[in-house]
């Protein structure tokens, strides 16, 4: 299935591409484990309440751009989580939706492990803890806005041009 995300520029986090390859392999083939790696803990995150999906994304970016451009493509591009990771590197922030969807979803976990965890009080504790960490570190996170789409022309838009191109042209 091709993917409609458009091409990759090169950001802050990039290196360039004629010192890509300058690692040794054995570097280079930890650098492609460790990111595979952070990748399975990010989707893991996405289900688990307590483990994070980005920073373990953006690690796994992290290692891929320095050991595997095509994976670290691959991930840019993946329909789930390539818009927020491609945020992060062209623009340094995150989407409005993403800070609430990630709040949201921190809300339900923490309330349902609570609800339904059957927790000992230093859990319960704990759990806040950490959720009020996550919480601070969502809310911090820089906001980029969203790219406006233009304006799309109405048929009355349309009519008023087509008015005043006639007008122009019977003064000649």
């Amino acid at each position: 299935m091709a993917s409609t995300a458009p091409p990759i520029s090169r950001s802050f986090t990039m290196i360039p591409p004629d010192r890509q390859f300058e690692l040794p392999p054995w570097r280079r083939g930890l650098y492609v484990v460790l990111g595979s790696f952070f990748v399975g803990l990010g989707a893991l995150g996405a289900f688990l309440p307590l483990l994070p999906t980005t920073p373990f994304l953006l690690l796994a970016s992290f290692f891929y751009v320095r050991s595997s451009p095509r994976l670290n493509q691959r991930l840019l591009r993946s329909r789930l989580l390539g818009g927020f990771l491609r945020d992060w590197q062209q623009r340094g922030g995150v989407r409005r939706e993403v800070k609430v969807l990630a709040l949201a979803v921190v809300a339900v976990g923490v309330t349902a492990s609570i609800v339904l965890g059957n927790l000992p009080a230093w859990g319960i504790g704990l759990l806040l803890a950490l959720a009020a960490i996550g919480i601070t570190v969502v809310i911090r996170l820089p906001l980029v806005a969203d790219e406006v789409a233009p304006e799309m022309p109405t048929l009355e838009a349309d009519e008023q041009t087509a008015a005043e191109l006639s007008s122009v042209e019977a003064n000649y």
